[in-house]
């Protein structure tokens, strides 16, 4: 189907706040834009083949991520196949920032891993392994 300039409503079922009716009972959120809802809705498997499955390592410390961003930008140059991401977390016992590592090679997972966690300890922090 189309999409229409008229606040998201179309011949697709695409209403004015946003969201597609899919049928049975859920809906497509707003926040993507309505031409890609469109596409994404028309994909099956048999035009996108899957892949490798994405696998994710991830590790946290009580280090702020002002003080861990350059470290990681350093570590994520040498691993460019694997997302590095940092998330911050407050818990009782303070500030920290949890570490996530995605990719579809498990070596090169373990790998940077074993960096980051080197780096943790390098920065003074003590690494929270899941």
């Amino acid at each position: 189907g189309t999409v229409s300039g008229n606040a998201g409503v179309s011949a697709t079922g695409w209403s004015a706040g946003g969201k597609a009716s899919t049928g049975a009972g859920s809906s497509v959120l707003a926040g993507v834009a309505a031409v890609m809802q469109a596409m994404a809705s028309s994909f099956d498997g048999q035009r996108l083949p899957g892949g490798r499955p994405v696998r994710s390592r991830s590790v946290g410390a009580f280090l702020g991520e002002s003080q861990v961003a350059a470290p990681l930008t350093e570590i994520q140059n040498r691993y460019t196949d694997v997302d590095l991401g940092s998330y911050p977390f407050y818990r009782k016992e303070g500030y920290g920032t949890n570490l996530v590592m995605r990719g579809v090679d498990e070596r090169r997972l373990e790998e940077m891993r074993a960096e980051v966690i080197e780096m943790i300890v390098d920065q003074g922090g003590q690494p929270i392994l899941d």
